[in-house]
């Protein structure tokens, strides 16, 4: 597959995730067309809300992970889309923490192997860090989340999300009166 193809589902799961839910469906088989198609029903699934569709990405790319259990790709997507997963799960406290143990467990074990991984290109570290700091800040693990933060600040400076979240944190903190404020404040700024 070109990478044209490539860059046009990426903008169509931005801008129309059904259809390129449907468009996925269509691609033949083949293990590359495979991964491509596992990562669109979990990035559009889960923005269309579709924990079938999540599952379904998630099933297929357990599958090709028999086949290439090496492939950093596959296992960030899949840490991904057991975080999805998660959080599709219908919110009540505390049950979706108890329902949802073992996706997430699952999901930051996956994220963490990604992202700490020396083979792992920056780019992909960085995100992966990222994502591992939403999975933990979905589950109100706060200080865990900022560390996850700032390792994707280490891989990319520019990380616009992971700097958003990690001054989101100390926000956090500060407005429950929780550590030493000033300090906190220097650090956000």
């Amino acid at each position: 597959m070109e990478e044209a193809t490539l860059k046009e589902f990426r903008a169509l799961i931005d801008t129309d995730p059904k259809r390129a839910i449907a468009e996925a469906r269509k691609l033949e088989t083949g293990t590359d067309l495979e991964c491509i198609k596992a990562a669109i029903f979990i990035d559009a699934g889960y923005l269309i809300k579709s924990k079938e569709t999540v599952s379904e990405g998630v099933s297929l790319i357990r599958h090709l992970l028999t086949d290439c259990p090496d492939n950093i790709g596959l296992k960030y997507n899949l840490g991904n889309g057991l975080h999805y997963l998660a959080l599709l799960e219908e919110l009540k406290v505390p049950f979706w923490h108890l329902n949802t143990r073992e996706k997430r467990s699952e999901a930051r074990f996956l994220l963490s192997e990604v992202a700490s991984n020396k083979d792992t290109p920056n780019k992909r570290a960085t995100q992966a860090y990222t994502n591992l700091g939403n999975l933990l800040l979905s589950s109100y693990r706060w200080v865990e989340a900022y560390d996850a933060y700032h390792e994707a600040l280490n891989k990319d400076q520019r990380n616009g999300v992971a700097a958003a979240n990690l001054v989101n944190i100390l926000d956090r903190f500060m407005s429950l009166g929780i550590g030493h404020t000033q300090a906190m404040r220097n650090v956000a700024h």
